[in-house]
């Protein structure tokens, strides 16, 4: 076990001085003037990185392209150079030394001894590696974040539009006449049976629906408030939800014909931060 600890030690070595030289590159970035921080940021990138370079050049240049204009050359040639340098050193200069250093061991008296080029080639290795696996993590936890949002605002706007489709039901039904379903001008009026308005007297309502509706609350003549659950989870677990759930996303509309505001949306315990 020792052994297999030891054989790993010029590694961990790299890995520890890769992560402070980073370290300390970003704080002596960050205390100094604007223009010396772009040319040490150059540099940095001839290290790490080179697409972001490229892409930031790309994005200065499609939108400079929207609004007519275009940048010069010498910009151009910079970003080419800097790609080509880092190109060059990351997977030549770096690699070299690493195999040179693998070299010298293997004809050195203690062939588990690394050498100076050894430890310069996998410090540059390691410092590409770092930064290029923290962007990949990053960029996951954005992605994954990005479609879980994704997917709640499709849920709502689906929810909303299926809320909004029953309200609009409800709406007219309650002015249609008892023998066609209607309440004749009150929602406690429903039907031949005099009765207060249910989902199934709405002709858009569908038990198969994705969604979970109730109709909330005291029925009036007047008015009435229909719920929508998700099967989301929002920002408290503990929340109640209409349907007898606990920590679902809900949307809630109220259907008051009879007043300016016809309809009435109101969400409840939405998505997580």
């Amino acid at each position: 076990m020792y052994e297999l600890i030891k054989d790993w030690n010029p590694w961990v070595k790299a890995i520890l001085i890769a992560i402070g030289i980073e370290l300390l590159f970003s704080f002596i970035t960050s205390i100094l003037s604007v223009n010396i921080r772009e040319y040490l940021v150059d540099i940095g990138f001839v290290f790490a990185l080179p697409a972001l370079k490229i892409s930031g050049y790309e994005t200065a240049q499609a939108i400079l392209n929207f609004s007519g204009d275009h940048k010069d050359l010498t910009e151009f040639a910079q970003t080419a150079i800097t790609t080509g340098i880092s190109v060059f050193v990351i997977f030549i200069v770096g690699p070299y030394l690493l195999l040179r250093g693998y070299k010298q061991s293997d004809q050195s008296e203690n062939p588990k001894q690394r050498s100076w080029s050894w430890y310069i080639g996998a410090i540059m290795i390691m410092m590409t590696m770092i930064p290029a696996i923290l962007s990949s993590v990053i960029g996951t936890k954005v992605y994954m974040n990005t479609k879980e949002s994704m997917e709640d605002s499709r849920q709502k706007d689906l929810l909303n539009a299926e809320l909004m489709d029953l309200a609009l039901d409800a709406s007219y039904k309650i002015f249609m006449p008892q023998e066609k379903g209607g309440g004749e001008g009150s929602f406690t009026n429903m039907t031949t049976n005099s009765e207060n308005i249910k989902l199934e007297h709405l002709d858009s309502y569908e038990e198969s629906s994705m969604f979970d509706f109730k109709i909330q609350g005291e029925v009036t003549d007047s008015s009435f408030t229909i719920v929508g659950v998700t099967q989301r989870m929002g920002e408290d677990e503990d929340f109640e939800n209409a349907n007898g759930e606990t920590g679902k996303q809900q949307i809630s509309v109220v259907v008051s014909p009879y007043e300016e505001n016809i309809f009435t949306l109101s969400r409840a315990n939405s998505m997580r931060n």
